[in-house]
């Protein structure tokens, strides 16, 4: 009976879960527009075509570790390139760090802050 009663603790809702959730949403979802507002300031979505057909930034991006799902919503098919409206906040971070003339921090993309 132990068990029965762990699971629902945990799924128990309470003030302090609640208000984790809707951080959550707003970091996920305003950090999405945010980010996507300062990719589409270097590259604006009427220039991003051009910018994504070009040779050298598709060597970049195939150093980028992009997914397949990242692929196509880059290249949906042959010649036609995706909007940054449909770019995920992963794929848009990435975008950011490979296409865009960003200063690296000190210790480097990777790596986490301190504690």
């Amino acid at each position: 009976m132990v068990a029965l009663d762990d699971a629902e603790e945990t799924l128990r809702s309470t003030r302090t879960k609640a208000n984790s959730q809707r951080l959550t949403r707003l970091l996920m979802s305003g950090g999405a527009v945010l980010l996507r507002e300062i990719f589409d300031s270097y590259h604006s979505p009427a220039s991003l075509p051009t910018i994504l057909s070009k040779p050298s930034v598709e060597r970049q991006l195939k150093t980028a570790r992009l997914t397949g799902p990242d692929w196509k919503c880059l290249c949906p098919s042959p010649g036609v390139y995706g909007k940054s409206s449909d770019f995920d906040i992963s794929l848009t971070f990435r975008l950011l760090r490979t296409i865009c003339p960003l200063t690296p921090p000190l210790t480097g993309w990777d790596s986490l802050p301190n504690d």
